[in-house]
């Protein structure tokens, strides 16, 4: 009567339940035990669902965030240039006050630790009263912090969908602490349906055993088994 390893995920856990399930319903004696058992199980397959979905919400945040930091990264670069050739091409009063600690620490940084920089950037072209910024402004205020904008919303985007995802996650871990305990309890439950019986014993709970990495033209490998489990009755 073999458990699931204890640090399974939760598709080995589900798959197992159903199974234990099955095998609790095909008994008179068992099948009292299934229902609470399934409710648990649906609630595990439940948050596992949402999980990768919230995953999948943060990897197309990620992605966003990734394109509006190159957007930052481009614009910033393109924005240095012509500053350095407004000066008469070189870093003059216009590329000074635009990076006055150079262009590096606006472009160099990414995500959150790029936004600050950047802002003060937009800040810095917005408040400027130089006369050769004044014009520079004009054309290059709206590309600049049009880029600074979607930087904005792309960290706080990624950020609201990784604390969702923690979040999800954090449910479904609790889950499976929970359903480790309670295959446990199920375990229990069938020895003492099933006093000193072995072999209805091991009928109604499955065994887990490792599942071992198949290479192409056959079964086994060798290799160390992995955290999938296959089950049999």
């Amino acid at each position: 009567m073999k458990m699931y390893a204890k640090n399974a995920s939760s598709v080995v856990r589900v798959e197992f339940g159903w199974l234990l399930i099955a095998l609790l319903r095909a008994f008179d004696v068992t099948a009292k035990i299934a229902d609470w058992f399934e409710r648990l199980n649906d609630r595990l397959e439940d948050a596992s669902m949402v999980t990768r979905a919230k995953k999948k919400l943060l990897k197309k945040a990620m992605a966003a965030l990734r394109v509006a930091e190159v957007l930052v990264h481009r614009t910033g670069r393109s924005l240095a240039t012509a500053a350095e050739s407004a000066d008469g091409g070189r870093q003059g009063p216009i590329y000074n006050i635009l990076f006055p600690e150079g262009l590096t620490a606006v472009v160099h940084p990414s995500g959150r630790n790029q936004l600050q920089p950047a802002e003060e950037l937009v800040t810095r072209m917005k408040n400027s009263t130089h006369p050769g910024v004044v014009p520079f402004r004009e054309e290059w205020l709206a590309r600049i912090e049009g880029a600074v904008n979607a930087l904005a919303s792309g960290v706080a985007a990624y950020e609201q969908a990784a604390d969702d995802y923690d979040a999800a996650f954090q449910t479904e871990l609790a889950l499976r602490e929970e359903h480790y305990r309670s295959v446990d309890e199920v375990r229990g439950r069938i020895r003492a349906a099933f006093p000193g019986d072995r072999e209805m014993q091991n009928a109604v709970f499955p065994e887990s055993r490792p599942r071992r990495a198949t290479p192409s033209g056959g079964e086994g490998s060798g290799e160390p088994p992995t955290e999938e489990t296959a089950v049999s009755a």
